[in-house]
Order: C-alpha cells, then sequence, then structure tokens
C-alpha cells in the first residue's frame, strides 16, 4: 500500500480513560433495587475498558484496532465517534465521520428494505432527495434487487449486513470507522467490501478497523494499534504489531532478535516472492542459493492461496545459484497459525539424494489433493545444502485459506505428490531436429530462456497483464511445441498500457539475477525494446562484441511494445520517421559521435530546449502513446524500426489468448495467430533453416558478463579465457 505523506491530523486521541460501573452484588427484584437506590446502598465496582491510551492518525491513513475480544477496541471507536463520552482524556475529530460499528442499527424490523434504505440515510443524516440519487446504487451493491419489498426482520445477517454496509459507505466520508463489519456475510461480500474499503482509501479517506481476521487487517491498513485489557501494547506499522500480538498468543514473546542477526536476508526480501507474501514473512540463509519466486497455482494454472480440501494444488518454486552443480535439497511445509507443523516433506527425503544445481531453475511440486480441513495455514520454503547448511529459509510467508502405509513425508497428513525438476536431465541431451543439430550448450542457453519466460509470464499472471508469445517463439509453439531448432532467443509483445504498468512494478520482482532491461534502467543501453537479463550468464551480440558497451550484457529475452498504428498513414509516416532520426541521434551519441540532423527533418519542440537522449527516448514513447485505441485499427513495434510493414498486425487478433505447449512450459499465444504468422512468413508450417536476426550471439551460461568481458581483454594479451563460449 502506498504510504501517506499527508502530515494533517484527522484524529487524535490523548490520554483517554473510559470507565464503566458494574453492580457489585446480585439484587433479585425490582422492589430491592429501588429500595437501595433511595437509600444509596448500591454497590459498583469501577471497571477501566481504556486505561490512558494515546495515538494520533493522519488523514489517509488506515489504522486496524486490534486484540483479543473485551480489549477495548469497540469501547474505543465509541469513543471517537462520540457514542460514549471518556472519563478522562480527550478526542479531537477533523472531518465527517462514517461509523460503521453496528450494521443495520437504524433499521426498523416491521418496515421494508426499501423503507428502510430511506430511514437509515435519515439516521444517517441524509435527506430523502439524496437518498433517491442514490437509491439505485445502494440496492446494486447489496445484491438485493428481488427482496426490496420484504420486511427487514425476515432478511439473514448477511442480507442485512450488505444493506447496512451499502447505505453507509454510498458518500465517502472524511474518517471511515467499522468494527467487525467483515464478520457477518459470506466471502463474495468481504470482498466486495474490501473492495469498497480499498478504493475509498485511494481517495483520501482515513479508515478506522476492527477485525479479528489479521489477514483482513494485513490487507486493508498500514498502521496498527493493539489494545489488550484497555493498554497499548503495541502501535506502529502493520507488520510489526501483528507479529507481536501473534506472537504473544502463540506464546512466542519475538526472542529472534538474536538470530535476526545472523540472517543474511532481510524481511523486505520477501514481498518480491510473492503477491501472497505476508507481512510476517522471515527469511534467512547464506543466499548462496535463493528462491526468486514461488507461486501456489489451482488446477487451471491460476495463481490463488484459497483452496477448498480435495482441491489440486501446484507449489512452483524458482531459484537462482551463485554455482553450479551444487548438492541441493529443496523442502516444503505447511504449518498451523500457532507453528504446529501440519506436512513436510523434500526432495532429499523423496530420492534419497541430493539435486545437482544449474544456475537457474525452477521446480514445482503438485498436491493431487490436499487433505487440509478448514483453516489458516503458513507455507513454508526451505533450500538445503550440504552438512545440513540452510541457504534460504522461509517462515510464515504464504497464508493459505483452506499413514498408513510408510511414507517419506512428515506430520499430521499425507499428500499425494510428485517433483518434477525443470528442465529434466533429458532435456540436455543433444539431438538433431529438422536436419539442424541442437548442442548441450544451446540447450542450456534455452533452460535460462525458458527460466527468465517463466519468471516474465509469472509477473504478468499474478498482476493481470496482458502479454503474448511473438515473432519466432510465437511460430515456435504454433509449428514446434517449443523452440524453432535454430533459433536463439524468445521474443515477447505488450500493449502500451500493459507495458507502463510492468515497468512500474519490475523493480520488485525483478532482482538478481534478474534485470529488466529498457532505456530507462540501464543508461548505457540504446535499443528501443525491453530485455529480460540474466545477470550471471553472458550473452553478447557478435555486432557489439568490440564495442566496450557498458549496459548488461547477460543471457536475455526480449519484449516488445505493441503500439498503436493511426488509421492515418500521415502520422504513421511521420511518427516512423521521427523515431528513425532521433533513435540514429541516440545511437551516435552515445557512441560520442557527432551527428548532422537530416536537412528534411524538423526537431519537435519539445526537444529545442531539453535536447538529450532520457528526453528523446521519453519524446518518443510519448509520442505512441498519443494515438488512441479507437483511433487504431493495428498494432506494431514501431519502436523496432526494420521490417515494420511484416511486423503490423490488426489489433482483433488479440482479442482471445490461447496456451500452447513450449518445451516444458505453456506459452500464451494470441488466437488469431494464423493471420499474423502468414503475413510475416508466408506458409510458415513450412519450416526453413535460416539465420536468426541476431547475426549471432556470443553465449556463456557459465560466466557472467563481466567477467567475460574481463577475460576477453586478458585474451587480447595472450590469456585463454576457456571454452565455455558458444556462438
Amino acid at each position: 500500500m502506498k504510504q501517506n505523506k499527508n502530515n494533517e491530523v484527522a484524529v487524535e486521541v490523548k490520554n483517554v480513560t473510559a470507565r464503566f460501573n458494574m453492580a457489585s452484588e446480585k439484587i433479585d427484584n425490582l422492589k430491592e433495587y429501588f429500595i437501595k437506590l433511595v437509600k444509596r446502598e448500591l454497590m459498583f465496582e469501577e471497571f477501566l475498558a481504556l486505561k490512558d491510551v494515546s495515538f494520533s492518525v493522519k488523514k489517509g491513513e488506515s489504522w486496524g484496532i486490534i486484540g483479543i475480544n473485551g480489549s477495548g477496541k469497540s469501547t474505543l471507536l465509541k469513543v471517537i465517534c462520540g457514542i460514549l463520552k471518556p472519563y478522562k482524556g480527550s478526542v479531537i475529530v477533523k472531518g465527517t465521520i462514517a461509523p460503521l460499528i453496528e450494521l443495520g442499527a437504524g433499521f426498523d424490523g416491521d418496515l421494508t428494505a426499501r423503507e428502510n434504505i430511506y430511514l437509515n440515510g435519515a439516521v444517517l443524516g441524509h435527506d430523502e432527495q439524496f437518498m433517491k440519487e442514490h437509491f439505485d446504487e445502494i440496492v446494486e451493491f447489496a445484491e438485493l434487487e428481488n427482496f426490496l419489498d420484504m420486511p427487514i426482520k425476515n432478511y439473514s445477517s448477511g442480507m442485512a449486513a450488505r444493506l447496512g454496509f451499502a447505505i453507509a459507505t454510498v458518500v465517502k466520508p472524511d474518517i471511515l470507522i467499522c468494527d467487525e463489519v467483515l464478520a457477518v456475510g459470506d466471502y463474495a461480500f468481504q470482498r466486495k467490501c474490501e473492495k469498497r474499503m480499498k478504493k475509498m482509501r485511494e481517495e483520501g479517506t482515513t479508515l478506522l478497523y476492527v477485525s479479528h481476521s489479521m489477514e483482513s487487517v494485513r490487507k486493508i491498513c498500514d498502521n496498527a494499534l493493539w489494545l489488550e485489557k484497555g493498554v497499548v501494547k503495541g502501535c506502529g506499522t502493520v507488520r510489526e504489531v501483528s507479529r507481536a500480538y501473534l506472537n504473544s498468543l502463540s506464546g512466542n514473546k519475538g526472542e529472534m532478535k538474536e538470530k535476526e542477526k545472523e540472517n543474511s536476508f532481510t524481511d523486505e526480501t520477501c514481498s518480491s516472492l510473492s503477491i501472497f507474501s505476508a507481512p510476517e514473512a522471515k527469511r534467512e540463509g547464506t543466499g548462496l542459493v535463493h528462491f526468486t519466486s514461488i507461486e501456489l497455482l489451482d488446477k487451471d494454472g491460476n495463481s490463488s492461496a484459497c483452496f477448498d480440501t480435495g482441491d489440486e494444488i501446484t507449489i512452483r518454486f524458482q531459484y537462482a545459484s551463485r554455482m553450479k552443480d551444487m548438492p541441493l535439497s529443496f523442502a516444503f511445509g505447511i504449518v498451523s497459525k500457532d507453528h504446529t507443523p501440519v506436512y513436510r516433506t523434500s526432495t532429499a527425503l523423496e530420492y534419497n539424494k541430493m539435486i545437482s544445481s544449474e544456475h537457474c531453475g525452477m521446480m514445482e511440486c503438485h498436491i493431487g489433493k490436499n487433505y487440509l480441513l478448514d483453516g489458516q495455514y503458513y507455507l513454508e520454503a526451505r533450500i538445503w545444502g550440504e552438512n545440513s547448511v540452510r541457504h534460504d529459509s522461509l517462515t510464515d510467508f504464504i497464508v493459505m485459506d483452506i499413514k498408513t502405509a510408510e511414507r517419506k513425508e512428515h506430520g499430521f497428513i499425507a499428500m499425494p505428490h510428485k517433483w518434477e525438476v525443470h528442465p529434466k536431465e533429458t532435456f540436455f541431451v543433444s539431438e538433431v531436429k529438422h536436419g539442424f543439430e541442437i548442442t548441450e550448450k544451446q540447450k542450456r542457453v534455452w533452460a535460462i530462456e525458458l527460466e527468465m519466460a517463466d519468471r516474465l509470464l509469472t509477473v504478468c499472471r499474478e498482476n493481470n497483464l496482458r502479454i503474448f508469445a511473438d515473432a519466432g517463439t510465437m511460430l515456435g509453439a504454433v509449428r514446434h511445441k517449443g523452440f524453432i531448432p535454430w533459433d536463439d532467443d524468445m521474443d515477447f509483445a505488450m500493449f502500451r498500457e500493459d507495458y507502463d504498468k510492468l515497468c512500474e512494478i519490475a523493480p520488485r520482482y525483478f532482482t538478481e539475477p534478474y534485470f529488466f532491461q529498457n532505456v530507462y534502467t540501464d543508461k548505457k543501453y540504446v535499443h528501443g525494446h525491453a530485455q529480460i537479463r540474466n545477470s550471471y550468464t553472458t550473452g553478447i551480440l557478435t555486432a557489439e562484441e568490440n564495442q566496450n558497451k557498458e549496459f548488461n550484457q547477460g543471457i536475455f529475452i526480449d519484449l516488445f511494445v505493441l503500439e498503436n498504428v493511426s488509421n492515418d498513414v500521415e502520422v504513421v509516416e511521420k511518427q516512423r520517421r521521427t523515431c528513425e532520426v532521433l533513435k540514429e541521434y541516440i545511437y551516435n551519441t552515445t557512441a560520442g559521435i557527432s551527428y548532422e540532423w537530416p536537412g528534411d527533418f524538423e526537431l519537435p519542440e519539445e526537444l529545442k530546449e531539453n535536447m538529450d537522449v532520457d528526453h528523446c527516448w521519453r519524446y518518443i514513447d510519448d509520442m505512441f502513446r498519443k494515438i488512441k485505441d479507437e483511433e487504431a485499427d493495428k498494432v506494431a513495434p514501431l519502436n523496432f524500426i526494420f521490417d515494420t510493414e511484416k511486423r503490423i498486425r490488426d489489433r482483433h487478433i488479440y482479442d482471445k489468448t490461447i496456451w500452447m505447449d513450449f518445451e516444458y512450459l505453456k506459452m500464451p499465444v494470441p488466437a488469431g495467430y494464423d493471420i499474423y504468422l502468414k503475413n510475416r512468413y508466408g506458409d510458415y508450417m513450412t519450416p526453413q533453416n535460416v539465420s536468426n536476426t541476431h547475426g549471432g550471439v556470443i553465449f556463456d551460461t557459465e560466466m557472467d558478463y563481466k567477467e567475460y568481458l574481463k577475460k576477453r581483454e586478458e585474451e587480447k594479451n595472450g590469456v585463454n579465457i576457456g571454452d565455455n563460449a558458444d556462438v
């Protein structure tokens, strides 16, 4: 969540104490009560629901109020709302409040839902005209169109909750106060409420939220206040406070400080591994081998952390290793929320031996049917080396909602499953396809490219971004169910809207050894398209080998932006010419060569005052962004200059995506692939052994490009660089 930068205070609670009087003796009848009341003989005990509570909420912040039953959470909200008056202290509130302390408060059970909408609106301070204007919106959100004229006393608690929430949130208040509003209603209603609250937050509403669901609090709130018997036990970020609260419930008082000092990873590194990473996730290990992604998939291959008992689950692990052929064991476990082990297994237990590592790889564990019962569980994952060396260890990582014969598994339950190592050893065996010999070295290059492609597809899938196999990769999927035998790279394409979103999130997902490369992330890089690189390897174009390029030159896959091609031919030609000239200027400037502008080219006004490489790239991108979808029936990677005509394609071919086999992955291919491939390649199903467009690439799967370039310099002085490189 975005952190609030507004320093203006919305709610200020100063030294608040709330007191209640409780009868200290039992009185059997009303007569006795009044006699004692008149004689002033009633005995009461003082109960302090809140004790000297202080905290401050800035405008736009979201705060979760947590604690066990009876800790004072609801009392605090009622004091802030003005329902209760504090015994001591003060509360300052700046702005309008929408209190959702009791959904349905103000409803008359004998009146219909239609009548209660106007009645409850009046209770919240809205006039009849206002309620008429928002009536349809309320009914649509509550999904009660067929029950409007039914007395509300006949409603279930969930139906009443939906109606109460819809009315209370029909307008954006300055401050929204919610007390267990998501404790009733079905799952769909809860997600709907969370979505609306998230939208209100994005629009600047301050949120105070009480819930016993820590997952809900962590999802919605940035900060948290922990109350215990009316006393503030913790106040700060939701990650820190929720962790301390859960530790207190489990008896773990947070005695991890010494261990945390030993960790080579920080907790922050967990968030980049999965969209389902829990705030309390912890990580430790040597880091020599480390997870780069962990994903939970359902039977359809969709990312999810919610499963029913009996569902199929696939756990996909991606990893990177600084050394090749290290003996490793991969393990995962499931533990209960109180950290009781439920299930654990590992590749070492399964195979009775260690697995030899690649520089990058992927593991999948397929659980044919899970036997977890209703509840929430943590997923943990580890990579072990020889002598029980822990290279990477993730605990409390992902929250999952949901013996008989001798087995090599640990825990309380048994799960049918199988491990698959990608790529399999058989993948690297040399072979001949269509008369072309594919060497082991070439296949190892493919394996690294496949691993990067899977990482890219995973990121897009998790963030709902459209992406498609392009050019030779699309053809390979259709014709070969994998790489074209004589090809050496992979091509992908995205619409501009999705690509811009990917650029925003890329730093989070593409961490070492991955690198998301474009002209903004790598200032020495001069190609108009983006690339995903593996920084532990070498992938240098032979044409650039002796140019002392300073940008990242690891093994790569290409990512092109599908720009809108204007229906106006003159506009397209002007954009193409502008792009061509500016890129020529960029190439020359980057290489330190003076450049003379063509006589027929008019420099855009926007660049005359800011004439540098960065502004040129931004001008090119903005130029393509100006063409709207409705103005373009076709798309093309216009920033990629050569043979553009063959690269222009109809937009409608991307209306639907189909997934095709590609080696051991699934590749997203536009449903209209036949139209594009015929335009690009003619009779595309007839293989033609032609060289790739790169003109040759120097590949080394076991040496990073910086070391390779260093050794190349040594070679010039008579030092042998080794025999791993392949062209």
